[in-house]
């Protein structure tokens, strides 16, 4: 019997590692299933353990590549994707590459870049991967990509991001379509969820809870987070910070100096470093606000579910906050320097102010919602079928 049709997506990590990679991916390919479409998950196989390919909710997930984030190993891995790209061709609809551009490399390379689609999720990351002002050889690579990305359709999560790709001059005009969040799972708590939900974390009634998800790279700066957060404890705040996100070694994560600096400000009682959450639901419904401190970003995935579950949320235009936020939902602080990152913690205090945030940032967020996102994913692919068919 022959294999159906099939919608690839390709991406770093995906079930059973956790974030918001996953999260968005996951989110897509299971709304495109619900409308009947077949989907293929291509992903790495971090783990010898891991079963190289598996049905999970419908969606045929394929593990490829050696268990290694270095070098040489993503270079195999690029190899092997293209490989199973070549011996799967006349039966993928689309492919759509989320975070790591390779993949469109390989798609290429497998003769099927035409109906390729990559997702640009962060800020900068273009730059890096593209800029023909590097060393001989990285110049040599970016060319490589720049062949590949052309005969591809792009997706930027930003407008910023849509800027800077276009800024490159390698002839691409990206469609914006920002990250989606699923309502039904990120949604504001009920008040008994709410108080169920400080009570499991050890939380008083009258404790500000801030909270961050995300990874703890450095330019995450969560030190500059924790640097504002000692100084609204200072200011006779009662506060609790949770820092949700664990370390990967291929992205050179701080966790370890994070925790030294919690110890140097003498904040050991008021910070919690959770390590990676399966299930974040519960750490945003205890929440009174949302920080996301980064030096850059597209749109973040949690920020939009923080929104979703109707979170106050703090996040300078370095994070993507002129983008996301307005003062009816949030904060944008001029930069992420401690200061203007305490200013914005000190805004959102007043217990009223917060509470008519909730109502604008559950607004906010529904211009996020999957099913309005993923329909927006479904017109592109119509598209790019419809013209390689032509």
């Amino acid at each position: 019997m022959d294999k159906p049709s099939t919608i690839v997506f390709m991406v770093p990590d995906y079930e059973p590692t956790t974030g918001g990679t996953t999260r968005q991916t996951r989110n897509l390919a299971l709304t495109l299933t619900s409308q009947g479409h077949h989907v293929t998950v291509i992903t790495q196989r971090l783990e010898r353990a891991w079963s190289v390919t598996e049905t999970i909710e419908g969606i045929d997930v394929v593990r490829l590549g050696p268990p290694s984030r270095r070098g040489l190993s993503m270079k195999l891995l690029v190899l092997h994707v293209a490989l199973w790209l070549r011996l799967n061709r006349k039966r993928i609809v689309v492919s759509t590459t989320i975070m790591y551009p390779d993949f469109v490399v390989a798609a290429h390379a497998a003769g099927i870049a035409d109906t390729a689609v990559m997702v640009w999720a962060g800020l900068g990351d273009a730059t890096d991967t593209l800029a023909l002002n590097q060393s001989r050889a990285r110049n040599a690579l970016a060319r490589l990509r720049r062949r590949a990305l052309r005969c591809a359709s792009h997706i930027a999560l930003s407008k910023s991001i849509s800027d800077e790709l276009q800024g490159l001059n390698f002839g691409v005009s990206p469609h914006v379509i920002p990250t989606p969040v699923d309502p039904g799972m990120f949604s504001p708590p009920e008040p008994a969820q709410r108080d169920a939900a400080r009570s499991s974390l050890g939380i008083a009634p009258s404790t500000l809870v801030v909270l961050y998800a995300g990874h703890l790279r450095a330019l995450k700066r969560v030190d500059l987070l924790i640097e504002a957060f000692r100084q609204l404890c200072d200011s006779g705040t009662e506060a609790h910070l949770f820092i949700l996100g664990g370390s990967r070694e291929d992205l050179q994560d701080r966790t370890e100096q994070l925790q030294i600096l919690v110890s140097k400000l003498k904040l050991d009682r008021h910070v919690t470093f959770t390590g990676v959450v399966s299930d974040v639901v519960e750490y945003f419904h205890a929440a009174d606000v949302f920080a996301l401190p980064s030096d850059r970003e597209g749109i973040s995935n949690s920020l939009i579910e923080a929104l979703a579950c109707g979170l106050p949320c703090i996040a300078p235009p370095s994070a993507g906050g002129l983008e996301v936020l307005d003062a009816s939902c949030g904060v944008v602080p001029p930069s992420n320097d401690s200061r203007d990152l305490f200013a914005a913690l000190q805004s959102v205090c007043d217990p009223d102010v917060r509470a008519r945030m909730r109502i604008g940032a559950v607004t906010a967020a529904k211009r996020y919602e999957l099913d309005t996102i993923a329909q927006q994913y479904v017109w592109l692919y119509e598209g790019i079928r419809a013209q390689y068919i032509g």
